[in-house]
């Protein structure tokens, strides 16, 4: 008989009122407290629902990618979101959403202090919300932050046997555990689609005011993905989640 003795260690970095989490950090140790055998890796997802208060809760997407770190070869994860506020149980809404400035300053400080080199930068946000201009432009804005600060290193998105990436972009975790839960998962290289990322602007005084759908339309596909089209009762299960597909 043989006993083993592992555990996860959590980190969580959270504004003083504990209503943003700015990142969640799972290490896998092993049966001697030391992190066990694998790479490093950050994750960037849409939002979170870990409070600083109740640190041993976690969702359904984090208890998926817990589950299969050490298939992706990894000993740790940073998850980092576009956005910081968190919600637990509601779903993300559209509506007053803006771009959430203190959480990318956030972002951009991790990755000045990242080498991309020995760490995995993996983007999981899902397709969900891609008429909203606070997302599409909260994206393009880590473009250029990961154009800015490292640009000649590789971006990688989860993916699956029975994944056709070539219909999905950055698939959410909580996606795959659904639908690929059974499968293992790899790791595949990204690239941010050839088309021009462009810096947020202040409006114009006096000028007419872009639609939504303008201000989008550089920074996501044209077509949604049929994630979203196929199956939207498992895409509301997801935003309930707290971390939408």
């Amino acid at each position: 008989m043989k006993t083993n003795t592992v555990s996860v260690k959590t980190v969580i970095v959270s504004s003083d009122d504990g209503t943003h989490t700015y990142e969640v950090k799972k290490t896998l140790l092993d049966d001697k407290g030391e992190p066990a055998e694998g790479k490093d890796a950050i994750l960037i997802g849409l939002h979170p629902t870990t409070r600083a208060e109740e640190p041993y809760k976690t969702d359904l997407s984090t208890n998926h990618l817990i589950c299969k770190m050490r298939e992706l070869g990894l000993r740790s994860v940073r998850i980092l979101n576009l956005f910081s506020r968190v919600h637990e149980s509601e779903k993300l809404s559209a509506r007053g959403l803006e771009v959430d400035q203190e959480n990318l300053a956030y972002i951009e400080s991790v990755l000045k202090e990242t080498d991309l080199q020995t760490t995995l930068f993996i983007l999981a946000w899902g397709n969900s919300m891609a008429t909203c201009g606070a997302v599409n432009m909260t994206k393009a804005r880590v473009s250029n932050l990961l154009a800015a600060h490292h640009p000649q290193g590789k971006l990688y998105q989860l993916s699956a046997p029975s994944l056709a990436l070539e219909s999905e972009e950055c698939v959410h975790v909580l996606y795959l555990g659904i639908r690929h839960k059974r499968e293992p998962w790899s790791l595949r290289e990204y690239r941010f689609p050839k088309r021009k990322f462009t810096p947020e602007k202040p409006a114009k005084k006096g000028g007419k005011k872009k639609s939504s759908h303008a201000e989008t339309s550089e920074a996501e596909p044209r077509e949604r993905s049929t994630e979203e089209s196929v199956e939207p009762s498992k895409a509301e299960v997801s935003m309930k989640e707290g971390e939408a597909k």
